[in-house]
């Protein structure tokens, strides 16, 4: 990200194309997950009567994923949305350092926006700012002042493939194969501990974790293409946003370092202006980009 010296920012605005938009109260999440209310369940739910014949995974694996599609809102209100909107904090403890983001998604459109404050020793504040777009099959990032620039082809295809509403939404549309792997604790929760293989080969396995007792997502661990140092994604605070429940916590662990990232407002199905996804300038094309998959 760009830096420079400059008053810790009140308001957050966000200017695209020939619009320009001040936060006024809510926004949304980059990677959003879901939840609903409390089954009261201490056992995973029973194996629905088609989870056997599923082509994707074993028969418990698709209970599990079955049941937290069930406790986030259901199939039918994840097909049903049509945007997320957010806005929270971001906090490195121990660090001297923080920030804020908002995040715009549609179903063929994703921004999101940070402004990162570090005080140094002589208690001056520097400030860095950086968007990040998906519009369709192209994307983009742009830090500070400076021009757009598109995503190398690893983020582009990352952010092509993360960036749905709910990605365990059409678990066979996106997995090749999907399989419990016994159960595990995270933070304390008795969890089921899932592997899941993409349908992109070039992208890792997945494992996710899923509460016992909600069966809500708990965890995710996220290795980057190619290889590379694995990290832990901690969901938690899931809240009612409209006809979903959504975690509004994300915990990121790796390499002994962590950041979290907490929602402070979330809407959902609201209008989201279509030039907060266009360049201030013409943004490039990856070259070599892999096409948009189509969206549910």
């Amino acid at each position: 990200m760009s830096s420079h010296r400059s008053r810790p920012r009140l308001m957050f605005a966000w200017t695209a194309g020939g619009c320009t938009h001040a936060m006024a109260g809510v926004l949304v999440a980059s990677v959003v997950l879901a939840s609903a209310p409390a089954t009261g369940q201490d056992s995973p739910a029973p194996v629905p009567a088609d989870a056997a014949a599923s082509t994707v995974g074993d028969a418990q694996a698709m209970a599990v994923i079955d049941r937290y599609i069930e406790a986030t809102g259901g199939a039918q209100a994840w097909a049903a949305l049509t945007s997320i909107r957010g806005m929270g904090r971001i906090v490195m403890p121990g660090l001297p350092v923080s920030g804020r983001f908002t995040v715009e998604q549609t179903r063929t459109a994703y921004r999101l926006s940070v402004d990162m404050f570090q005080i140094t020793p002589d208690g001056e504040t520097h400030v860095a700012h950086q968007v990040t777009v998906r519009n369709g099959d192209r994307t983009w990032r742009q830090q500070g002042d400076g021009q757009p620039e598109p995503l190398n082809r690893v983020a582009h295809a990352d952010l092509i493939r993360k960036q749905y509403f709910n990605p365990l939404s059409d678990v066979a549309a996106r997995y090749s194969s999907v399989t419990l792997e016994g159960t595990e604790d995270v933070d304390g929760m008795p969890c089921m501990k899932i592997a899941m293989v993409p349908k992109d080969t070039s992208a890792p396995t997945e494992l996710r974790w899923f509460d016992v007792a909600e069966g809500l997502q708990r965890k995710i661990a996220e290795t980057p293409r190619g290889g590379g140092v694995t990290a832990e994604v901690y969901l938690s605070d899931y809240r009612q946003v409209g006809t979903v429940k959504l975690h509004h916590a994300i915990r990121i662990a790796s390499v002994g370092a962590s950041i979290e990232r907490i929602f402070d407002a979330m809407q959902t199905n609201v209008s989201i202006d279509a030039c907060l996804f266009e360049p201030p300038s013409e943004a490039p094309t990856t070259p070599g980009a892999p096409a948009a998959p189509a969206t549910p």
